[in-house]
């Protein structure tokens, strides 16, 4: 599989996991390994540059050698602060770090270690051929606006809507010309949300199987 040059990916990892015990959600282990690090793997089979949206122990993810970001103003309001706060961070480095070419944004959230591994190049394919500013999966009658893929000249449209108080993507995304992809549901397990520790302990049941 090709990589695409002109696509980045942020994993939004910055929330508070209140329903996980207010743990660091993207570090609790799920088969010996941090959560986010199935994630990482899965984005970086199409794209070179991930960054990861975190507002606290940054030092813990330093070991997995990847550019952290925290939420620019009021953080844990929402994920829209993440994408907002990794489309700066991309503008303001892409010389010094090598993001010159991104042109999209590619949205993974931590706590869905299985999904399809050409995710991003059917989103990719959507919105070039509908002319779109965003593209979004949805499985089944569920729309999933954490997977999602953004022109990064919708910026100045994040800025605009989070200084009004808007801080979720998919209430945002009514502003923006979006299309949706559909993935079928083949496995119980494919875009299995982890957010309780029972949810943890089904995902470990999974692992039986293969992630």
């Amino acid at each position: 599989m090709s990589k695409y040059k002109d696509i980045a990916a942020v994993i939004l990892a910055g929330g508070k996991a209140s329903r996980m015990n207010n743990t660091d959600k993207a570090l609790v282990k799920l088969g010996g390994r941090e959560l986010i690090s199935y994630v990482i793997e899965r984005a970086a089979s199409e794209v070179d540059k991930i960054v990861l949206s975190v507002n606290r122990n940054l030092q813990n993810y330093q070991t997995f050698n990847l550019p952290l970001i925290e939420d620019r103003c009021q953080q844990y309001a929402g994920p829209l602060l993440g994408i907002h706060s990794a489309m700066n961070w991309i503008t303001s480095n892409a010389a010094g770090d090598g993001f010159s070419e991104i042109k999209y944004l590619a949205c993974f959230p931590t706590d869905v270690p299985i999904f399809p591994s050409n995710i991003i190049g059917k989103l990719h394919d959507a919105i070039q051929l509908n002319d779109s500013s965003l593209a979004m999966v949805q499985t089944g009658n569920q729309l999933q606006p954490l997977f999602s893929l953004w022109r990064v000249d919708t910026y100045a449209k994040i800025d605009a809507a989070i200084k009004s108080g808007i801080y979720g993507p998919k209430f945002f995304a009514q502003q923006l010309d979006y299309v949706v992809i559909n993935f079928a549901l083949e496995r119980q397990k494919d875009f299995f949300n982890i957010n309780t520790p029972d949810d943890l302990k089904k995902a470990e049941s999974f692992m039986r199987t293969g992630l």
